[in-house]
C-alpha cells in the first residue's frame, strides 16, 4: 500500500508538492525498497488525553443507517483477520494530518482511493466525527485524543 501512495505522488494522482518532488526524485526501481523500509516503521507512541464520541463505534461497527462501513474493515491496525490490507495503516499518524486527509477526500480534492470508497465515506462524516476519528487513529486506537 505504501508503494501505491509513492507511485500516486510520483504520477501526480495524489497531489502534495513536497511529496510529489520526493517521489519524482526516486528512481522507479527504488519505490518498492522505500515502501518496504517504511512499512517496518511502527506507529509513534504518544501521550494523549481521553476522548469521547462516535469514533469507537465508527471504527468497529460503522453506521449502517448512513451506509458507512467500519473503518477497521480497511484500516485494521491489528489485522485481526490476517489478510493483506488494501488500505494504508493509519494508526499513529498525526491527528492534524488524518483530519486534513479526510477533509480532502470529502471535498473530492484527494482522488487516489480505489473505487472512490474514502470519498463516499468522508462525505458522510460531519466535522466533529472527522476530528474524533483523526484523534482516535492518532492515538493508535486507544481512545485517547492527541489534537488540541
Amino acid at each position: 500500500m505504501l508503494w501505491k501512495q509513492l507511485e500516486d505522488f510520483r504520477s501526480g494522482m495524489r497531489e502534495w508538492p513536497v511529496m510529489n518532488a520526493v517521489a519524482k526524485a526516486l528512481a522507479a526501481e527504488d519505490l518498492p525498497a522505500v515502501a518496504a523500509f517504511l512499512s517496518h516503521v511502527g506507529p509513534r507512541r504518544s501521550e494523549c488525553a481521553p476522548t469521547r464520541g462516535a469514533a469507537p463505534a465508527l471504527v468497529e461497527q460503522g453506521d449502517i443507517k448512513r451506509l458507512i462501513p467500519p473503518c477497521a474493515a480497511c484500516h485494521d491496525q491489528r489485522n485481526t483477520h490476517d489478510v493483506q490490507m488494501f488500505a494504508p495503516r493509519i494508526d499513529g499518524q498525526r491527528a492534524d494530518y488524518l483530519e486534513r486527509q479526510l477533509l480532502l477526500f470529502r471535498a473530492g480534492w484527494r482522488r487516489n482511493d480505489i473505487y472512490g470508497h474514502m470519498r463516499v465515506v468522508a462525505r458522510s462524516l460531519d466535522d466533529v466525527e472527522v476530528r474524533q476519528l483523526a484523534d482516535w487513529y492518532a492515538s493508535s486506537g486507544t481512545g485517547l485524543a492527541c489534537s488540541p
